[in-house]
């Protein structure tokens, strides 16, 4: 069928697509219009640009296109993208944060929105709302579907898709032969595609629209099931049928029969019969023969080859192999001739078939594995030094080049003790070391963060949306995390430096320059913590930003009491800072980092024994020393302080004397005063 008009499939939804790059593989644009707002589902390729263009705008002006869905990122439904952007459109790029690493290298310009950063959810100005349904590994792991509840749409993506060299819009009789074909072949295996299905069968569906193959608008359930029992992909695990009970090789030829059927028509799969020698009822269940045994299965193959080449016996294949196995029957002669296939008989022993999964397993793996060592470290699986520069540059070059509207923040991390125990362990522990680092920073990852693995005991984290202070908390619970973990040989510790993109001097913004700089900022600052003592975070390497002095900061709600004890500390020649309750007390000792605290334990707001444990938990105000005093001096308050390493503990009303004693011993013992 030739379709090269716009075709509206549900209400306010149309069908764009083009048949130029058709060839058994029809590619389905949609084109949802709300009010003045328009949503693009997978624009296509450029193969087919023109066509679609043209219907986008004799349907609507494209500046209404507010948003572009790509529930993947194969060129088939993407690659159109840059082509759109050149005319003058400007929207918004909905994905996934796995489809997006790969829809960059198009070229796109256009921003993204990441759904599962918005609750997998994207709300139209209308109050319309598309829901995004993980579709993981069918077949990418950033794989999604888009429901319209308003009319109860489901955009599908590959899912339902199907091969056809006869395409029609809305979904023909014999389309569930072709959705299997097409699933066996591009779906990874039974276990992956099942709970999918299982998650659509509550889901009210009037219309599936995949982005392969037609529309289906009848017995929806039908089709779900079909793909939920459906085995497919590189691992057939379906169960072995008694060849008498089950019909054999007679089974077999009329399956394959109808799969013809369903590719080229009834009337072609009935000459194949003929010209084999036999004849089918129209429902193609063929008629009786003596003997249907292994020479009918040989013979409908071959004619089968002969009238369609070797394009057939590949769409074929998962087919004709899952059914060898089922009845235990050899392997046509012809699929073992043309495909190569060296085990011309499935029924054999066990051990054989395991081989054949075994060298099938080993094949993926190594697919996998060269697809994940351009991109990943192998030790850690985060990704590696040459595509974070690459990410960087992209990232910031296009950010630069915006005027700076978004402010990423950039955190680079170093760990601490790689070299006392590379000396008292071995490589093998600094390189475990390394992968639980990874999954301690997995484990606290969250959807819109990028971790990477960077050269030697370095480890970094992008977060493209952040002030700086929320990125100075990421990086603080990374170091609590690392610091208190268990999973090491030894307690091991992190030093961390923190940038955000809007500190680059504006010589330093241009988008050639912006993300190199940007880098050296935060290993300027990782050093920094280093060199103050590591297990910190550093997040600050301008000397004109560093606060006034203060020796001891003094926490005391009571004024008359600030008073008498502020003028000792000052006839001691000490500098002193005042707060009235702890969540002042806190945001001052992380400002003004004094060499001492004292601060009575009865504080509004936040107790004195709740601000020490504040204080602890950043690494910038964690070696402060602390002073308590209170009138409630008791056993249990005392051994509550000592647990948190406080050094001393006054009973109110104060003796000078003590005071003045106790901070001249610290200063003699060089505690930081």
């Amino acid at each position: 069928m030739s379709q090269s008009r716009p075709v509206e499939v549900a209400p306010g939804i149309y069908w764009v697509g083009g048949t130029f790059a058709n060839q058994g593989l029809q590619c389905n644009p949609y084109l949802l219009i709300d009010d003045q707002e328009a949503v693009l589902i997978d624009p296509g390729s450029i193969l087919d640009f023109e066509e679609v263009w043209g219907n986008v705008c004799s349907l609507i002006s494209p500046d209404q296109i507010r948003y572009v869905i790509l529930h993947h990122q194969d060129p088939d439904l993407c690659s159109s993208v840059p082509l759109f952007e050149q005319r003058g459109c400007r929207f918004q790029l909905v994905t996934h944060w796995r489809t997006k690493m790969l829809v960059r290298y198009y070229g796109v310009s256009s921003d993204f929105y990441i759904v599962n950063s918005h609750q997998n959810q994207l709300k139209l100005t209308s109050g319309r709302t598309l829901s995004f349904l993980p579709a993981p590994y069918l077949h990418f792991p950033g794989a999604i579907m888009t429901y319209d509840a308003l009319t109860q749409t489901l955009f599908s993506s590959d899912l339902f898709g199907a091969f056809s060299p006869f395409w029609t819009l809305e979904a023909p009789e014999d389309y569930l032969e072709q959705m299997k074909s097409f699933h066996e072949h591009y779906m990874p295996s039974n276990e992956v595609i099942r709970p999918v299905m299982e998650s659509l069968m509550g889901l009210p569906i009037l219309l599936i629209a995949p982005q392969h193959g037609s529309l289906i608008r009848n017995d929806i359930r039908m089709y779900i099931k079909a793909l939920r029992d459906l085995e497919c992909g590189a691992f057939l695990h379906s169960v072995r049928k008694n060849l008498d009970i089950s019909g054999g090789y007679l089974a077999s030829t009329e399956a394959v029969l109808k799969r013809y059927a369903s590719l080229y028509g009834q009337s072609e799969a009935q000459r194949v019969l003929l010209e084999s020698g036999f004849r089918a009822d129209p429902d193609l269940r063929i008629l009786p023969v003596l003997e249907a045994d292994h020479q009918m299965w040989d013979m409908v193959s071959e004619r089968m080859f002969a009238r369609k080449g070797v394009e057939w016996l590949m769409t074929a294949e998962p087919l004709v192999e899952r059914l060898a196995y089922e009845y235990e029957i050899p392997l046509p002669e012809v699929y073992t001739a043309h495909l190569a296939r060296s085990n011309s008989e499935l029924q054999r022993l066990s051990e054989e078939n395991k081989s054949l999964l075994a060298a099938r397993d080993r094949l993926a793996q190594n697919l996998i594995g060269v697809e994940q060592s351009m991109t990943h470290s192998q030790l850690t699986g985060l990704y590696n030094f040459p595509f974070f520069q690459n990410y960087l540059n992209e990232e910031i070059g296009a950010i630069t080049a915006k005027g700076l509207q978004t402010n990423p923040a950039l955190i680079v991390l170093s760990l601490d003790q790689i070299e006392r125990i590379k000396y008292r362990y071995g490589d093998k522990e600094v390189d475990q070391l390394f992968k639980n680092t990874a999954l301690l920073l997995e484990a606290t990852q969250e959807d819109y963060q990028v971790y990477f693995k960077l050269p030697g005991s370095l480890f970094a984290c992008y977060i493209p949306h952040a002030a700086k202070a929320r990125a100075v908390e990421v990086a603080e619970e990374l170091r609590n995390a690392i610091a208190s973990s268990r999973k090491f040989v030894e307690t091991v510790t992190a030093s961390i430096g923190v940038v955000s993109l809007q500190e680059l001097q504006p010589e330093e913004q241009q988008p050639s320059v912006a993300s190199n700089r940007f880098y050296e900022i935060a290993q300027e600052r990782v050093r920094i913590a280093k060199n103050k003592g590591k297990n910190r975070v550093c997040s600050n390497s301008s000397p004109e930003d560093t606060p006034s002095k203060c020796d001891i900061l003094l926490v005391e709600p009571e004024q008359t009491v600030a008073d008498v004890i502020s003028v000792v500390l000052e006839n001691m020649q000490y500098n002193v800072q005042r707060a009235t309750d702890g969540e002042i007390a806190l945001e001052m000792a992380g400002r003004y980092q004094p060499e001492l605290i004292l601060s009575e334990v009865m504080l509004p707001k936040m107790d004195g024994f709740s601000l020490r444990q504040e204080l602890l938990l950043r690494s910038d105000t964690k070696s402060i020393p602390v002073l308590y005093m209170s009138h409630l001096k008791t056993e249990e308050s005392v051994r509550r302080a000592m647990d948190l390493g406080v050094i001393h503990y006054f009973r109110k009303p104060l003796m000078l004397a003590e005071l003045r004693g106790v901070i001249s011993n610290l200063a003699s013992k060089g505690e930081r005063l």
